[in-house]
């Protein structure tokens, strides 16, 4: 008898904790039809990830009582124009993201691959997301995200302000032979976001190569948005610099200006950003205008159109995914392209 009443205490238990937990699937589908052109030709088909970057997660928390709670998030990238994910031969990976975390009073304690703190501002600060035709262009190869993390990340209910610190292992055997620390990161990111005003910082070291050309890519980036009425203005710097063994360092500042502006079911987009690289004219601009249209808070109709002016010998294009533009430009002349899609989340 008294066996069973623990059996049956267990089992209560079980049941209680099964309540208190939540599982949830979410995702985005985009695609559309682009036309990207160039100085030695063009190219039309279908592109996907526009507007927002198609993709498949699941996610899920448990409380654990006491105000702790645990939770993980696996997130995997799609290309709705094929059918395919993003791993080796089309299969599908949780590379987008991949993490557990504890949570509590003291803030969030997250391990797994996982955004790099210097990704966020390029992104959130920029009206298209930093996505599509006309997102903000990567520079030396900064980290996006990164295997191996671990990370901690500020209490929620600070105010407004808020702020996380990351490093991520290189996994590399100490006796290897060359040693490295390729794959080694550490980043930071601190900010504060408040009724109209967001602003943040980030840094963070990437390690890279092996010897004699080990080095690392340096990224710090700042990003201001102020809301007034339906407009939302937003600025974005970042500078990073990449260092290869006994190669000279190159350096590169980018900044962006932009707008988002939201008219009943509609939102205007528009950004100029500004891509210069030290002692070199192979720099380039961007303009970019945007128009979505919501059918229903979860899906959208788009318009994307962007136009790059390279300079020197600097031959960067529109960007997109699904469509290659392998040969459609040559270094210093200009490109464009445009985009029509649709974005549904579920």
């Amino acid at each position: 008898m008294k066996n069973s009443l623990i059996a049956l205490a267990v089992l209560a238990a079980c049941g209680a904790a099964t309540a208190q937990s939540s599982v949830t699937v979410f995702g985005i589908v985009d695609a559309g039809i682009a036309r990207l052109s160039g100085s030695e030709g063009h190219v039309i088909g279908m592109s996907n990830s526009g507007q927002s970057k198609s993709r498949f997660g699941i996610r899920g928390a448990q409380d654990l009582g006491g105000g702790l709670s645990a939770s993980f998030h696996l997130e995997g990238q799609l290309h709705p124009d094929t059918g395919t994910g993003s791993a080796p031969g089309g299969g599908m990976n949780f590379q987008r993201r991949s993490t557990v975390s504890l949570t509590g009073a003291f803030g969030e304690v997250r391990l797994g691959r996982d955004h790099a703190p210097t990704f966020w501002n390029s992104a959130l600060f920029d009206p298209f997301d930093g996505i599509g035709a006309a997102q903000m262009d990567s520079m030396l190869g900064a980290s996006r995200r990164n295997n191996n993390s671990v990370g901690y990340f500020l209490p929620r209910n600070l105010g407004g302000f808020h702020g996380q610190v990351q490093y991520a292992f290189g996994e590399n055997a100490s006796n290897a032979a060359p040693a490295t620390k390729a794959g080694n990161y550490f980043g930071v990111r601190a900010g504060y976001a408040n009724g109209p005003l967001n602003v943040a910082f980030a840094s963070g070291k990437l390690d890279t190569g092996i010897a004699p050309a080990q080095g690392d890519v340096t990224a710090h980036n700042l990003g201001v948005s102020y809301t007034v009425g339906m407009v939302k203005p937003l600025f974005q710097w970042a500078q990073e610099t990449s260092k290869a063994g006994t190669r000279p360092e190159i350096k590169q500042t980018a900044w962006l200006i932009g707008a988002t502006a939201y008219f009943g079911a509609g939102e205007l987009r528009a950004s100029y950003s500004r891509y210069d690289r030290k002692n070199s004219a192979n720099d380039f601009r961007k303009f970019a205008v945007g128009l979505g249209y919501n059918l229903s808070k979860r899906t959208q109709l788009y318009a994307t159109h962007a136009r790059v002016i390279n300079k020197g010998l600097s031959n960067v294009v529109v960007g997109n995914e699904g469509l290659s533009t392998a040969g459609l430009n040559a270094a210093g002349h200009n490109t464009s392209g445009t985009e029509l899609g649709i974005r549904h989340l579920f």
